[in-house]
């Protein structure tokens, strides 16, 4: 049925990424960001909502994976709002793009796509760097630094289209 599948992180620094049928990265979008009035920084809804749409427009079969966003212990209440307030954001950028959607916890797609390997951030950038060393530029900037949250996207894209007939589907539709 689904022939696209688009992995979604949320959040302020997020990313989504597009695995297309033939299992390989075919797209990518970092999340932008602006300061709204009193310096709040918050995620460019319409670019956002716009990326998505291009998607649906050039994939007509394509599915978003968004992960689910838990509170951690010692993490913020404005932290924990601001995590949720994206997911929800997401969720509707989805239904306003026509994409259908579902959600995965960030253990299940994990113990999956990283499995003997540890959880932490840099975990998810080595495992995309294997299985598509092209990423390098996408993933490690001029300085060395990673971006996990594309590393993170790419992998959950990933976890969807191998996971894709036994997984449980929330649609937007």
């Amino acid at each position: 049925m689904y022939q696209y599948f688009i992995g979604i992180d949320p959040g302020l620094e997020g990313a989504w990424a597009l695995i297309g049928p033939s299992g390989k990265l075919e797209n990518h979008y970092k999340f932008e960001t602006y300061n709204e009035t009193g310096s709040k920084r918050v995620l460019d809804m319409l670019g956002l909502l716009e990326s998505l749409k291009a998607v649906k427009n050039s994939c007509p079969s394509v599915i978003a994976t968004l992960e689910e966003i838990h509170a951690s212990a010692g993490q913020g209440a404005s932290s924990i709002f601001s995590m949720g307030f994206s997911l929800g954001v997401l969720k509707m950028a989805c239904a306003a793009a026509s994409m259908p959607y579902q959600v995965v916890s960030p253990m299940k797609w994990k113990n999956r796509m990283l499995s003997g390997m540890p959880k932490e951030k840099d975990a998810s950038v080595q495992k995309v760097l294997q299985l598509f060393p092209e990423t390098r530029e996408i993933l490690i900037g001029p300085r060395g630094g990673r971006d996990h949250n594309i590393a993170d996207a790419i992998l959950i894209a990933y976890w969807a289209k191998s996971d894709w007939p036994t997984t449980q589907r929330q649609s937007a539709s």
